[in-house]
């Protein structure tokens, strides 16, 4: 998703530039006021395309994280650092309780927040509610999961 935007980016830029150079080359007479509306033209075309651009693809794409909200209750049964330069938390909760849990595939999801990550280490085995959103696209620094964990719950 971001490389959408920065793609609009370039191209406004090299748009401006150059419209800069045929004006700063120097037309003359009419050609020269035409060269320099040409570049206001080009510079209010790209802020108009950034400002409405990136709100709009970004609500209708998901590159927000409020595609989707949940809770998921269970056993977390794995938790690693994964990423070269990104370290992100992952981990997989046994979704279910009682001799069921063992029977279905786990849920991975990941962790961003420090926080919550330290909650999720402390309580690792024990029954929780993980409190999450849901992210079309995820950023990579958000982890590998299209699942970000908020808030964690320790039932008893």
């Amino acid at each position: 998703m971001w490389y959408m935007v920065l793609s609009i980016a370039i191209t406004a830029l090299v748009a401006i530039v150059a419209h800069y150079r045929a004006y700063r080359d120097g037309f003359c007479g009419d050609h020269l006021e035409a060269a320099g509306a040409s570049l206001v033209y080009s510079i209010v075309t790209a802020v108009i395309l950034f400002v409405v651009g990136y709100p709009l693809l970004g609500f209708t794409t998901g590159l927000y994280p409020d595609y989707s909200e949940g809770v998921r209750e269970g056993y977390v049964t794995k938790l690693c650092t994964r990423g070269l330069i990104y370290k992100t938390g992952e981990g997989e909760l046994q979704v279910g309780t009682g001799e069921l849990a063992g029977l279905q595939q786990p849920w991975h999801f990941s962790v961003s927040d420090y926080v919550v990550w330290v909650k999720l280490q402390t309580n690792i085995g024990k029954h929780v509610r993980l409190t999450y959103k849901e992210w079309v696209f995820q950023p990579f620094w958000k982890g590998d999961s299209d699942y970000e964990i908020i808030d964690v719950e320790v039932l008893k």
